[in-house]
């Protein structure tokens, strides 16, 4: 049984009991047992977590521009045999099957291990993706930074908008998570402008660049909003179990 289905039934015990014994209970109380249990910082079900958390996914959507831009980057390449058309398809082929592998083994880690350090590591893959077509020029190189991208795509995709859920009371999960996704549609309107634009006016690597820089942003303010330690639950009764 995983960490998480095990908090639901302890929380869905916690509020009988409660309820039997004439407590008050809550959705903000749950919220904050679970914050105690799930993921680490008991600011994390706040108002405050879930306005911060969206903030953070806008920046980082803002730095995540299209796929679509890396597969014509390569397919203007000078490629010796293949050219840089065939390339860029197979890039294009290996960054979907390195997506479709990872997502759900990378949504299963987030349950057992927690969503921070999956989505910093999701982070991490994009910045080091960018650097890598920032500076490399070898193109059969590139490929591994397909690579990165595919697994930067798979941690970050799916373990925001959990993130999001967990953060959110149990009556406005659904609007929570329209929230999120408009925040992040409004990141991506201008992010490939953004790409265009620094690639055209200076180079792509400038353009690469930037947007890592812009992603470190987001994963440094992510950090900064989720950084704290929890101290592990108190044992019942104050003595080993």
């Amino acid at each position: 049984m995983s960490r998480a289905r095990c908090v639901s039934e302890a929380l869905m015990v916690a509020e009988k009991w409660a309820s039997e014994a004439g407590t008050p209970s809550s959705p903000a109380k749950a919220c904050r047992i679970r914050s105690r249990y799930v993921f680490a910082p008991g600011k994390e079900c706040s108002a405050n977590g879930l306005r911060g958390f969206v903030l953070v996914a806008a920046i980082y959507s803002l730095a995540n521009f299209s796929i679509l831009l890396l597969i014509a980057y390569v397919a203007k390449l000078d490629v010796p045999v293949i050219g840089g058309p065939t390339l860029a398809v197979i890039d294009y082929v290996m960054f979907n099957i390195v997506y479709a592998l990872l997502a759900v083994q990378a949504g299963t880690l987030s349950d057992r291990v927690g969503r921070k350090p999956v989505l910093l590591v999701g982070y991490g893959a994009f910045v080091a993706g960018c650097v890598g077509f920032a500076l490399v020029r070898e193109p059969f190189v590139l490929v591994s930074f397909f690579f990165l991208f595919g697994i930067s795509y798979a941690f970050v995709e799916g373990t925001q908008r959990a993130l999001v859920a967990d953060l959110s009371p149990a009556d406005l999960k659904a609007t929570s998570l329209g929230t999120y996704h408009a925040a992040v549609g409004l990141g991506k309107l201008p992010s490939s402008i953004l790409a265009g634009l620094l690639a055209v006016t200076f180079s792509p690597a400038v353009m690469f660049l930037a947007h890592g820089s812009i992603a470190i942003v987001a994963a440094t303010l992510f950090i900064g909003a989720f950084g704290e330690r929890q101290p592990a639950p108190p044992r019942a009764g104050g003595s080993p179990g």
